[in-house]
This record gives structure tokens, C-alpha cells and sequence, in this order.
């Protein structure tokens, strides 16, 4: 699953090139049930945007207190993302909830 998940990003994410480069920061919740700060590049800064996600994570209370991950997801309006992707150092999934400044407009119009 985790080569595939790679595969996909590194074919979808040069189809958001003509975007502007959001940053998010935010929180990571593995399905290992750690929490950690995280900031993250985006594909897109436009509102209600499917974005790709590349990142690096800091959890305070693991072990390994680091991660690097990759993910995709979706921007939304008050300024937040959603994100699901895998933690390559950690080796887990996870669910991210981040605020980003988001352009005013989408990229529809």
C-alpha cells in the first residue's frame, strides 16, 4: 500500500503546478494513537481544493519523536484541511486536521 500511495502522489502532484503553495499547521493522529504537530506543504492554497500534502510531524510524547509523511486531502472553508496519508519514518497511517491560509477564492472561478 505504501509504494502505491508514493506512486499516486508523485503522478497527481504535478497536475497542481499552475497552483500557489499553501502551508498548514496542524495536528497528526496516527492509527497507532499518537498525537503530533505537524506542518505541511500543500498543493494548492484555493478553497475547497482536492490538495497533495508533504510534511514533517513531531510527536512529544513518542518514542520516535519524529516523522516525514505523505498524504492527500482536501481544503475547506475556515481556513482548514483534511488530510489522510502515511507516515513514512513512522511506518503509519494517519488523519490530519490543519489551518491554512487559503486564497479568497476557489480555483473554479
Amino acid at each position: 500500500m505504501f509504494n502505491k500511495l508514493i506512486v499516486c502522489v508523485l503522478l497527481v502532484f504535478p497536475q497542481f503546478s499552475h497552483a500557489e503553495i499553501g502551508v498548514a499547521l496542524g495536528i497528526n493522529i496516527t492509527f497507532d494513537f499518537e498525537v503530533g504537530i505537524t506542518v505541511k506543504a500543500l498543493s494548492s492554497d484555493k478553497i475547497d481544493e482536492f490538495v497533495v500534502a508533504v510534511g514533517a510531524t513531531y510527536y512529544p510524547i513518542s518514542k520516535n519523536k519524529i516523522g516525514f509523511d505523505i498524504g492527500f486531502g482536501r481544503t475547506a472553508i475556515l481556513n482548514t484541511v483534511f488530510l489522510y496519508g502515511i507516515d513514512i519514518y513512522k511506518d503509519s497511517s494517519y488523519m490530519s486536521v490543519g489551518y491554512v491560509n487559503l486564497s479568497s477564492q476557489s480555483a473554479s472561478n
